[in-house]
């Protein structure tokens, strides 16, 4: 059920047919931010139908299949009008006890495009969750308070948490301010074009430095940033092409560009194509098994970055210059940051600040293994 001060639009108490009825429901509304999607959730218990109802199931298989078109839905969905998917997971966020291939798959539907704001312990009840409220990238929540299932006279009436959020318009943000250096520069981005020109800048310095082999960056390699970020955005100066890359590609040996890995490597897409990535040549790298299911359908950088990584310079230098690529052809480099727009690329993730030289590295190293 969704409610609201103000009318609904386009409500949908379907979504798919794949769907049991009555566990999802969409609709728009007015806020005092701009319109909002919301997106109702009741994904199955891990025992749905396993030991009652039809008694035709194994644990997790209802969840499991509803997290799969669930996903389905929301890579359609627009995100020019920011969403909120909230609702009851039966799911606790991180993983306890479920099984991991469940949590990933969980992860994977809601891909880089969310996040899980009600993750982790809840202070109000000190602990975790089941029901949560995932945020397109365009907004954050404040003032997160639940409510417990326990009635005045502390009878216990539900595992569930009411919630209640103040939800907001975010501001793009550097993903990786974590790993600033020292060398912190005052130039401040106003349009796409220029965040990843910027960018771009500092690969530049960065890949001069690291082969190089120096152990600290020199004027000259301050003068490579300036004088690229200059040219780049002048347009007397432009990204290499991807003839390079594809050329290390074919020599390099046939390793995980994420992790090194040798063994169960298949071909993945740089820029998923659930979020627009092409299946071009330009937009393939080699991935184990295991990093590509990990990573599934998110973001390369804000994935690397939740595990505590930044990219090697080579594959950070092909993201970017896919990315240029894009917008250029796209007329999307004097758009400002402000504007919310579809990309096939996660915007906010794209580094400023890289971290210290001493751990830049051109490429994963290969594993013996």
């Amino acid at each position: 059920m969704l409610w609201s001060r103000e009318p609904w639009s386009d409500v949908d108490p379907v979504g798919s047919l794949d769907l049991p009825s009555g566990r999802f429901v969409i609709g728009c509304t007015s806020t005092s931010i701009g319109p909002i999607r919301v997106v109702g959730v009741c994904i199955p218990w891990r025992d749905a139908h396993v030991r009652t109802g039809r008694c035709d199931r194994k644990p997790w298989q209802d969840h499991s299949d509803f997290i799969f078109h669930l996903g389905k839905l929301l890579s359609q969905l627009d995100d020019s009008t920011p969403i909120i998917v909230v609702g009851d997971f039966n799911q606790r966020i991180p993983r306890i006890a479920q099984p991991m291939q469940v949590f990933d798959q969980l992860q994977n539907a809601l891909a880089d495009r969310f996040q899980v704001v009600t993750a982790g312990v809840l202070s109000d009840v000190n602990e975790q969750s089941i029901d949560h409220a995932a945020l397109s990238r365009y907004l954050t929540a404040s003032e997160l308070q639940t409510f417990n299932g326990t009635s005045e006279d502390s009878q216990h009436l539900s595992d569930h948490f009411g919630l209640s959020l103040q939800i907001r318009l975010a501001k793009l943000i550097d993903s990786t301010r974590q790993h600033a250096s020292k060398n912190r520069s005052k130039v401040t981005p106003q349009t796409i074009g220029e965040s990843l020109h910027w960018s771009y800048a500092n690969l530049a310095m960065a890949h001069a430095a690291v082969t190089q082999n120096a152990d600290r960056y020199s004027k000259t390699h301050f003068m490579i940033r300036a004088r690229m970020y200059a040219g780049l955005n002048g347009g007397t100066m432009s990204t290499a092409s991807l003839i390079e890359d594809e050329r290390l590609k074919l020599i390099l040996p046939q390793a995980c560009c994420y992790c090194g890995a040798r063994k169960e490597l298949s071909l993945d897409h740089l820029f998923a194509t659930k979020r627009g990535g092409s299946d071009s040549g330009d937009n393939i790298v080699w991935a184990c098994r295991s990093c590509n299911s990990s990573k599934g359908a998110r973001d390369v950088l804000l994935w690397m970055n939740a595990r505590g990584d930044f990219p090697p310079l080579l594959l950070l230098r092909r993201y970017l210059k896919l990315a240029i690529e894009h917008c250029r052809g796209n007329g999307q480099l004097q758009i400002p940051l402000g504007d919310v727009i579809k990309l096939p690329f996660a915007l906010e993730a794209i580094p400023h600040a890289f971290p210290p030289l001493s751990t830049l590295r051109l490429w994963q190293p290969v594993s013996c293994d």
